[in-house]
């Protein structure tokens, strides 16, 4: 049962009452509606005596409250409802009390990564707090399932979430994320670490590149430049995705023109297609090379494993991935917790020894070094931001149908 409230500079105010027999923290009692769509300067006591469940005194606060145009959010608002910890002390705390995160998505459910984290944050902070991973839905299905429960008005499936650039902004468009005021808890944080909307911290990045089986690409062939992929020494050798991995952050650096040229040059090399992050065409030998994959990060934990391949890099650009914190997360302040911790010197380190990712913004990190190399040596970076999504995607996208035919037209 919703009951409903207009004040006069207010919006209609909905609520559900508890549980009935139940009362809320001001002691009304709200085992059904005490108000029917009562405009401001219509309530009187003889409306009043139509309800008289709720109470001489109580009825005179909130028709108080109506006629100065201020919504009874406080009267009838659950006891739960608490405002966000003001310091990284109390957040600690309510953490503890809260006592778990539970994470449901299949690239960050990792079982020994997540021990690592719940470990070294328990001593970190000397809490008891039990991260649960399921693996499950992939990054993007989880974004539509997310926007689905809010649409549904459901509890997040999930805690948290870690995203991309573009699915972030996905979620941020729909109202799924949930802001926080990250610098209350660790003041160093820097303006480029915080999502658009603030409802995340951007923790890592990965780098796209060309990845290569060593077997058939000797290092006299290692491509150094984007015109290289263009060169006919590649002719049979290369592979590229369906969906224009690469390509797009290529445009955003060097424009429009010099990219689809050499998109114009690189389709006759081409022999088919593969995922950004499935390797094993290239693992075997029948793709001798991929431009590009957007998790060079990967590709190289697979070499470390055997695998016979490496990755070149004849552009910088960087994916940006952080951990969002969704509206009506069943554990919002142990989520807080889990991102900031990761952010730390120690979380940084579980993150480079588990994903071969880390931060470009953080001085002590892998990622920062190379980015700052790539800087110091007059290249252009591009670190990937929602302010992206909003300038090149669209656009982007209405090309990738293009480039496609392109390549797949000799």
């Amino acid at each position: 049962m919703a009951c409903f409230v207009k004040g006069r500079f207010g919006p209609l105010f909905v609520f559900r009452p508890p549980r009935p027999g139940g009362s809320n923290a001001a002691g009304i009692q709200t085992s059904r509606c005490f108000f029917s769509r009562i405009e401001t300067g219509n309530m009187n006591m003889s409306t009043l005596a139509k309800f008289p469940r709720i109470g001489l005194k109580n009825g005179l606060i909130a028709m108080a409250m109506l006629a100065g145009g201020v919504a009874v959010a406080a009267l009838i608002a659950p006891a739960a409802a608490q405002s966000a910890p003001t310091s990284k002390q109390e957040l600690i705390q309510a953490a503890q009390r809260e006592g778990r995160i539970n994470i449901l998505e299949s690239g960050f459910t990792d079982a020994a990564f997540l021990r690592d984290v719940e470990n070294a944050m328990n001593a970190e902070y000397g809490i008891n707090i039990r991260i649960n991973g399921t693996g499950g839905p992939s990054m993007s299905q989880m974004v539509t399932r997310l926007i689905q429960e809010k649409q549904a008005r459901q509890t997040p499936s999930t805690d948290l979430l870690y995203t991309s650039t573009r699915q972030r902004y996905l979620l941020q468009q729909a109202g799924v994320t949930d802001p926080v005021d990250w610098k209350r808890y660790d003041p160093a944080i820097q303006p480029g670490e915080l999502t658009h909307d603030s409802s995340g911290l951007v923790l890592f990045a990965d780098r796209v590149g060309v990845v290569y089986n060593v077997n058939s690409i000797s290092p006299d062939m290692v491509p150094k430049t984007l015109e290289d992929l263009a060169d006919p020494k590649y002719r049979g050798k290369l592979s590229t995705t369906p969906y224009g991995t690469g390509i797009g952050e290529a445009i955003m650096l060097f424009g429009t023109e010099r990219v689809m040229k050499l998109v114009e040059g690189m389709r006759k090399n081409v022999i088919g297609f593969t995922g950004s992050t499935e390797f094993r065409p290239l693992i075997t030998g029948e793709f001798p090379m991929l431009a590009f994959t957007a998790s060079s990060a990967q590709a190289l934990l697979e070499k470390e494993k055997g695998a016979p391949l490496d990755v070149a890099y004849p552009f910088q650009a960087y994916f940006l991935y952080s951990i969002d914190m969704m509206k009506g997360a069943s554990n919002p302040q142990a989520s807080r917790l889990f991102a900031l911790f990761l952010r730390t010197p120690k979380g940084q380190e579980i993150l480079w020894k588990h994903r071969r990712q880390d931060s470009p913004f953080i001085s002590t990190s892998h990622l920062y070094t190379q980015v700052e190399k790539s800087r110091s040596a007059g290249e252009q970076v591009l670190l990937y931001t929602e302010a992206d999504v909003q300038k090149f995607d669209a656009a982007f996208n209405e090309q990738v149908p293009a480039i496609n035919k392109m390549f797949r037209t000799k």
